[in-house]
């Protein structure tokens, strides 16, 4: 989420928010799986097994695909947002 985030914008209506590893709690939200990633490491901080990064960019793609079937129009941003921890905390009160 952190990536779509980054490079979309949406409208003033949606809240964009990463799940984080809720696993369990936000299966019934998904619309569709077809994934044979593994994760590598289920640690905290952990980085992206090789498969999975190089799966990233498909599953984004997947993800805004399935948002615009919904309705929404995610529009590219022209820079990136910088998403550093502060922005992140700082975006995660706000929802709270």
């Amino acid at each position: 989420m952190q990536k779509i985030y980054a490079h979309w914008d949406f409208s003033e209506k949606m809240k964009v928010v990463d799940g984080g590893t809720q696993g369990k709690t936000l299966v019934t939200f998904v619309e569709c799986a077809d994934s044979d990633v593994p994760p590598a490491a289920m640690t905290l901080a952990a980085p992206l097994s090789p498969p999975a990064s190089e799966s990233f960019d498909e599953a984004q793609g997947m993800a805004l695909d399935i948002l615009r079937q919904w309705g929404v129009a995610p529009s590219l941003r022209a820079l990136p947002r910088h998403l550093s921890a502060v922005v992140l905390d700082t975006l995660a009160q706000s929802y709270a």
